[in-house]
């Protein structure tokens, strides 16, 4: 009898802690909770894991550059507009990655206002205004380019023209994450979260 009421109470103690583990365990935060002290997941776009399309500019210190080949081996991150309405938001995120990245060898940024072809044959102008009006240490980084506009739009599932799309690019130039509209705590937490882990991905 007396072996009986230990078996149970030691019965009973296993369960006890099991049940309790197991809800502790439930209770753990995901990693991307972690990650961002709570806050919600981003909505995922169904772009990742996809190749970005290819796109060729000139920075404003006159240097061709095609993406995402002449960035292989690096974590890109990518801004476009399509608008001039979206130039506030563009220009938050500059501040922010600029301040954060700059130094960051892992890490190539380039803000590329999408202009269509018809504007072409005043590009210098246009070109040699962005210069005027911006600061030097941003003429690396910004890559302007002229072509078709609706492919970009389309390739891109862009639906909001007004404002700015960053595309996070892996070191194979497949898109990581996107982000829409102006940065916010979640998606700046969630941008330090994503470059983290492709630096470390081979």
């Amino acid at each position: 009898m007396k072996k009986f009421i230990i078996l149970s109470v030691i019965t009973g103690f296993v369960i006890f802690f099991d049940l309790k583990i197991t809800a502790m365990l439930e209770e753990q935060p995901t990693p991307y909770d972690v990650q961002t002290n709570g806050l919600p997941p981003l909505p995922k776009s169904p772009l990742i894991e996809k190749k970005f399309p290819e796109i060729t500019g000139t920075t404003l210190e006159n240097k061709k550059i095609t993406l995402p080949q002449d960035i292989k081996g690096k974590i890109g991150i990518i801004v476009l507009s399509f608008k001039k309405k979206s130039q506030k938001s563009v220009d938050l995120w500059t501040n922010y990655i600029l301040e954060n990245y700059s130094k960051n060898k892992d890490v190539a940024y380039y803000e590329i206002p999408i202009i269509s072809w018809f504007y072409y044959p005043i590009s210098w102008f246009i070109d040699n205004s962005m210069k005027r009006h911006l600061n030097k240490d941003l003429h690396s980084h910004v890559l302007t380019s002229y072509g078709r506009v609706r492919k970009y739009i389309q390739e891109l599932n862009i639906k909001n023209l007004n404002t700015s799309h960053v595309f996070v690019l892996d070191k194979q130039g497949k898109i990581a994450q996107v982000y829409e509209g102006e940065p916010t705590q979640a998606k700046l937490q969630n941008l330090r979260l994503q470059t983290n882990l492709l630096k470390i991905k081979k």
